[in-house]
């Protein structure tokens, strides 16, 4: 039944977070000192920011994540396409974190314009914070 009721709040958040996923490729990359603000979503505890730091480094601000009941990710997207992934959030409590995360060495800051937190379980994001 838990499963059950994840997929659906899942899904429904996919419908919230669509236009992240469909219109993803109509939105700038960022560039140095872009921040974009993660859609907040209170039952997982979301919210806070990204900012690219530099071509190789994003710090999540104020970052908060319950870290409960969920197998997540971190990842960067163009639209629906996955870029790379760049954390593992399972079972991991953030309560408003600044965090630096490395950008990967194949990646380019034009690769991507989306951070996502991910539920691979579901295909299903959970949240984004998109470059505008």
């Amino acid at each position: 039944m838990r499963a059950v009721a994840v997929f659906v709040v899942a899904s429904m958040l996919l419908v919230g977070a669509g236009c992240h996923l469909r219109c993803g490729d109509q939105f700038p990359n960022p560039a140095v000192g872009s921040t974009a603000a993660f859609q907040e979503y209170p039952r997982w505890g979301i919210g806070g920011s990204v900012t690219v730091v530099d071509a190789k480094t994003l710090r999540l601000d104020d970052f908060s994540f319950h870290g409960e009941g969920l197998t997540v990710d971190l990842r960067l997207q163009r639209g629906d396409k996955l870029v790379a992934v760049l954390a593992d959030l399972t079972a991991k409590t953030y309560d408003h974190a600044a965090v630096d995360l490395a950008i990967p060495d194949d990646v380019a800051l034009s690769d991507f314009n989306l951070v996502t937190v991910y539920c691979p379980a579901f295909s299903s994001p959970v949240s984004g914070a998109m470059f505008r």
